[in-house]
């Protein structure tokens, strides 16, 4: 028996049969007598404190017995055998992923007399060599959490280290918070998992995508290794995140957090020079309802199917200040006034006229402008209507050079919504079926600005930035014989993230003096375009949007035979990473330095902002600043579906022996080279203005090649956007224990 289980399940690993990871536990162990001898047929049952959830197990010859995919939470044991006492287990608990080993010792006598067990030491991981740290229940519940964020839970366990920045772990801080070092290995190479169901966003950035409301959670584990053949597809940890079901009594909570400025303490900054604590509003509160699902005639307590309910609402509402300070011209330079420019010492500065240089012994040499000011006829209009939209400074600064740091915003606050739900609903039907489906979704809205101009045109910084995610997982466990079980799950999560300036959209060009004729050449949107005059604050912003669609597919058979529990399945995985963003479409750029020497006479005019200001002689505005004109970049990785990893049977060899002999497997078709998508092709500036030449669009970069057999013939390199090239010389690729990634980088330069 034993080589036929073996060979049965290297023949399953070598058809490339997978087995899924699995968030459930498992009871195992062996029925014995007295004198140590195996029981067999005895009838074992293990039922939910919860919801009274029965699951039914039979010991074989050799008096082992096991009971799968039970869910997280509190059970009873009871054992019965011909001649013998009834034995009863209470206060069993199991957590996310545990095997748990319970050996049943039976006395001797009738079944109408039992034997009661009600406390005992904790169980002891004895039926696997995987390392799994577990958060319970109770921590979850009371333990002192910042932002009521569970995945912070993880920095409690040995082994594991947060690497991501302490002032970002809210619920929403999805970057941040995934940035976790487990037993030494690589930041954000760990595996995400709710409820069994992936949970990773943002393709090879790999951050967490969805965070659940905490009084939802039941249990946090992370697998700190992985011994286990069932666990894959990570360079670090497993992550393991189970939510809560519905119980045979109705419970509701509800909660609220907040934050105020008398309740703040004040900052480092402030208290040294004497300021007032800034302001701060927070708001976290919320709702969970819990119970039976009753309806009349159809799901009622003593019926045949039972079902269960949980639904849990969060809202989370922050005003947090940026102390906000900007520079921009004043109000005369914007006119060509520059009498009050001064140095950080207070040194008048002069200016010089840049078309009047003439050589003097080899050297150019400049008039300046007279009483420090550039005629009107001098200005650009481009220049002129772009001034027209920066904000008014409000202040001057002490120790800088005249109108710098001159728009102070100290009470400005950014703005946080969000709001989190989840719906679970759990059936059990009979004895035989077990059910659920559960549905979560939240959206972050951040409206922050970061150069003085909220929600107006010009505008940059976030508003908004948003995160969106929804989620959806539904399975379904069938016990088909005592020893035969069948599991399918399948998932969906879609992670969206874009940041924009919603003041920008739909703004009319025209109003800064630009032509039709380049206009017309610009692809769509535009927005405002963006205006970086170094020194200064910038005017304008494009829009990002990263989106990644995670489709989950997974199938298992468990089968028990004797002292072996062989496991097999498939675990099929396929992930949309989608990019769209537009860039800076209209991008004036000066990055010259500044200094005082820069203004000396016999000296090129560096001053930044007096080479925005004048007029040339082209009177056109591709002229004066380098206009790089890049149309939006789409890049559509699809990667294809993927097929990981593994088949295992674990054998029980007496109380103090256990092997799990398995194998994994990937298969993986072959992926097509990504090209990026063009709205439109690349167009030069109006060519009646003798204008700077504008740098070529940016190619798409070399894929590097991870392996020499995975390049496309020719003949499919020169087929066009996201067409997948046909597989060369096999249909699949097979690889077994390796692990790749690809990226591709758009880097766009900018002309000098």
């Amino acid at each position: 028996m034993k080589s036929l289980s073996y060979g049965l399940a290297l023949c399953i690993a070598s058809t490339g049969a997978l087995w899924s990871q699995e968030f459930r536990a498992t009871i195992s162990g062996r029925v014995l007598d007295a004198s140590g001898s195996a029981v067999p047929n005895a009838k074992i049952q293990a039922v939910s404190v919860a919801t009274t959830e029965t699951s039914n197990a039979t010991s074989d010859a050799s008096g082992v017995y096991t009971i799968p995919f039970l869910r997280p939470g509190g059970y009873k044991l009871t054992v019965t055998a011909n001649g013998f006492k009834t034995f009863n287990r209470e206060n069993i608990t199991l957590t996310v992923g545990q095997s748990a080993g319970i050996d049943v010792n039976l006395e001797v006598g009738a079944l109408t007399e039992s034997v009661n067990v009600t406390a005992e030491a904790a169980l002891l991981e004895t039926q696997t060599a995987s390392r799994i740290a577990v958060i319970s229940t109770k921590q979850v519940s009371e333990l002192p959490l910042n932002s009521r964020n569970p995945f912070m839970l993880g920095a409690m366990m040995s082994g594991v280290t947060f690497r991501g920045a302490a002032i970002w772990q809210r619920p929403f801080d999805n970057g941040a918070i995934a940035q976790w070092s487990v037993n030494g290995g690589r930041e954000s190479n760990n595996e995400f998992l709710m409820d069994g169901a992936p949970n990773n966003g943002q393709g090879g950035n790999n951050n967490i995508a969805y965070v659940p409301i905490v009084d939802a959670v039941q249990e946090f584990s992370i697998q700190q290794n992985s011994y286990d053949a069932q666990y894959g597809k990570t360079g670090g940890g497993v992550f393991n995140v189970v939510l809560k079901s519905g119980t045979n009594d109705f419970h509701a909570t509800g909660w609220e957090f907040l934050r105020r400025k008398f309740l703040d303490a004040n900052t480092f900054q402030n208290n040294s020079v004497g300021a007032a604590r800034p302001g701060h509003r927070l708001d976290q509160y919320g709702f969970q309802l819990e119970g039976p699902l009753l309806i009349p005639k159809l799901l009622t307590r003593e019926s045949k199917v039972r079902g269960f309910f949980l639904g849990s609402f969060e809202n989370y509402y922050e005003l947090w200040p940026q102390f906000l300070r900007n520079s921009y011209p004043a109000a005369e330079m914007r006119n060509g006034d520059f009498s009050k420019l001064t140095a950080a010492n207070g040194q008048p500065v002069t200016i010089y006229n840049p078309y009047s240089a003439q050589l003097v012994n080899g050297d150019p040499v400049r008039s300046p402008f007279p009483n420090n000011q550039i005629p009107a006829s001098m200005i650009h209009p481009v220049a002129k209507a772009v001034t027209g939209f920066m904000p008014t400074p409000n202040a001057v600064t002490a120790g800088q050079r005249y109108s710098v740091q001159n728009l102070l915003n100290p009470e400005y606050p950014a703005v946080d919504n969000f709001y989190n739900l989840i719906l679970k609903f759990d059936f059990n039907i009979g004895e035989k079926h077990r059910a659920y489906f559960r549905h979560a979704s939240n959206d972050r809205t951040e409206d922050r600005s970061v150069n003085g101009l909220d929600n107006l045109p010009g505008t940059d910084g976030q508003q908004p930035f948003q995160r969106i995610n929804d989620a959806y997982v539904a399975d379904w466990v069938w016990t088909i014989t005592p020893t035969t079980l069948f599991n399918v799950r399948a998932s969906s999560n879609r992670f969206i993230e874009k940041g924009f300036g919603r003041a920008n959209e739909n703004f009319d060009m025209t109003k800064l003096g630009l032509p039709n004729s380049l206009l017309s050449q610009l692809p769509s949107p535009v927005y405002f375009g963006r205006w970086d005059i170094n020194g200064y604050s910038s005017l304008g912003r494009g829009q990002s949007i990263n989106i990644t669609n995670n489709y989950n597919l997974m199938a298992s058979m468990t089968k028990i035979v004797g002292s072996h529990n062989m496991k097999f399945g498939i675990d099929w995985r396929r992930i949309h990473f989608i990019q769209q963003n537009t860039g800076n479409i209209l991008l004036l750029h000066r990055p010259d330095a500044v200094d005082a020497a820069a203004l000396e006479p016999g000296r090129a005019d560096r001053r930044r902002w007096l080479r925005f200001l004048p007029d040339r002689r082209c009177q056109r505005l591709a002229e004066l600043p380098a206009v790089p004109v890049l149309p939006p970049v789409v890049l559509r990785p699809l990667l294809p579906g993927r097929l990981e990893g593994d088949a295992q049977a674990d054998d029980q060899h007496g109380p103090a022996l256990g092997l799990q002999p398995g194998r994994r497997r990937k298969v993986q078709p072959h992926q097509p080279r990504l090209q990026p998508e063009r709205h439109q092709p690349h167009r030069q500036p109006d060519p009646g203005c003798h204008a700077r030449p504008v740098s070529e669009p940016p190619q798409p970069p070399r894929r590097s090649r991870i392996r020499r057999r995975q390049r496309q013939p020719a003949h499919h390199r020169r087929q066009g956007h996201e067409q997948l090239a046909a597989p060369h010389r096999r249909g699949l690729l097979h690889q077994r224990q390796t692990r790749g990634s690809r990226r591709l980088r758009l880097v766009l330069h900018e002309p000098q």
